[in-house]
């Protein structure tokens, strides 16, 4: 195990030319593409998080000392390769869960092939529904939950009844996505990482839903800042480790060049709606976990 700005050899010859390179450029160990996004990304400070959300959702923030979850098991622990602190990392599945909805119920809404069109009317049909999805519930974790790990959990819906519509079912689930979001934050609190999460930012393909983003700014009631050219983060990171093992400045935090496309504030009165919302979610969830893993477990 070595640091990612140690060089652990240099290019070949025969490879570097191919490469046109020069010869003798050096090896880094590098770091997991996790670490060097969330790098990348400017996360280099406690009261900052990040989300990713892509196929699996990571909600992450930074923190200066190693705070492993013992007892919840809730967060990965990656080291910065950049700073001496940590990144504290919440994962799910949710990006496959919100594909599979809009494979499974809205391919009406398809248009030439193209999904996002699909996502883009869901949205507009989940927006125009009050905070709380009419009183429906629901569980995200179709293909068990990584975080804790419980791969017997499914996926479910409770509160539902004659006169709802697939805009009540898709509202839950983005509900729940940010209920998770919410307990992450919660947790981490009590484990010492941030007392104060001023914002959280967000990249990936799902952030490209100004709905979804707002909806998880007013559960977090924290500020959402979209990035632009958010796939660059990884790159930005590899190229910060590399400054690094040159020993030139590594520009992080409000001098990493981020750039910024939108931000949402929370609403405030949504943020209180939300309230029992999410501790009605905490209560569905617990109530679940001991059948969850009798049925299928």
């Amino acid at each position: 195990m070595v640091a990612p700005h140690s060089v652990v050899g240099v290019l070949q010859p025969g490879l570097a030319g191919e490469l046109g390179l020069p010869l003798g450029v050096q090896i880094l160990a590098g770091a997991g593409d996790g670490a060097a996004t969330y790098a990348g990304a400017g996360i280099s400070r406690p009261g900052q998080a990040l989300e990713l959300s892509g196929t699996a959702c990571a909600f992450g923030v930074y923190s200066d000392k190693f705070l492993p979850d013992v007892d919840q098991q809730l967060f990965l622990n990656l080291k910065s390769p950049t700073t001496p602190g940590w990144y504290l990392i919440y994962v799910n599945q949710f990006g496959r869960t919100h594909r599979w909805f809009i494979d499974t119920f809205c391919q009406d809404l398809v248009r030439e092939g193209d999904v996002h069109s699909a996502y883009n009317a869901m949205d507009e049909q989940a927006a125009a529904l009050a905070p709380g999805a009419g009183g429906v519930f629901a569980i995200p974790h179709l293909a068990g939950r990584a975080s804790p790990p419980k791969p017997f959990w499914r996926g479910a819906w409770l509160g539902f009844g004659l006169g709802f519509t697939r805009a009540h079912f898709y509202r839950s689930l983005l509900e729940a996505h940010a209920a998770e979001f919410r307990e992450a934050q919660a947790r981490l609190r009590h484990l010492g990482a941030t007392h104060d999460l001023h914002e959280v930012m967000v990249a990936g393909g799902g952030s490209r839903s100004d709905f979804w983003n707002q909806l998880k700014a007013d559960v977090l009631g924290t500020q959402y800042r979209r990035l632009v050219d958010s796939d660059l983060s990884t790159l930005r990171g590899d190229a910060m480790i590399a400054a690094r093992a040159r020993g030139w400045p590594v520009l992080d935090g409000d001098r990493a060049f981020l750039q910024f496309d939108r931000e949402y504030e929370p609403d405030l009165e949504a943020h209180e709606r939300y309230e029992k919302v999410m501790a009605d979610y905490q209560g569905f969830t617990a109530g679940l976990d001991p059948l969850m893993e009798d049925l299928f477990g």
